[in-house]
């Protein structure tokens, strides 16, 4: 005589094949994420070319003049000179202590520092709090 036993299953169990599908679907979400952050932080180099490389370099070689903080995120406006002595601005947002590209450009109207000022009070607050490593 052979004996049998029945387990009872105590809760939902899901198959091995649902765990690789929820693993799966987690991968292409985290996927989309990264691309689309990719595709967004194109923009500074789409839009405005060789004058973004132009003018992160001179914030590189020359450090900011000035920074600013955008009044609603955790997005930053760092004032540099160029070489040939324009006012440009590289816009960074810091995400979990980590800097993201965001846009660089020349502010074409602006004459002095103040001019540069106007501008971004319209949106943003002068900022001298301390800061992650720009670079």
């Amino acid at each position: 005589m052979t004996t049998m036993s029945l387990r009872q299953r105590r809760g939902f169990m899901p198959s091995p094949n649902m765990w690789w599908a929820g693993i799966g679907l987690i991968l292409l979400i985290i996927a989309v994420f990264i691309g689309l952050q990719a595709l967004a932080n194109k923009h500074a180099f789409s839009r405005h070319g060789e004058i973004a490389d132009y003018v992160i370099k001179g914030c590189k070689d020359n450090k900011p003049v000035d920074q600013w903080k955008a009044k609603d995120a955790d997005r930053f406006y760092f004032v540099c000179k160029t070489e040939d002595n324009r006012w440009g601005l590289w816009v960074r947002n810091l995400i979990q202590g980590n800097w993201e590209e965001v846009t660089a450009f020349i502010l074409d109207d602006a004459k002095t520092s103040a001019d540069v000022a106007k501008y971004l009070m319209r949106f943003a607050t002068r900022f001298k709090g301390p800061l992650p490593p720009l670079w």
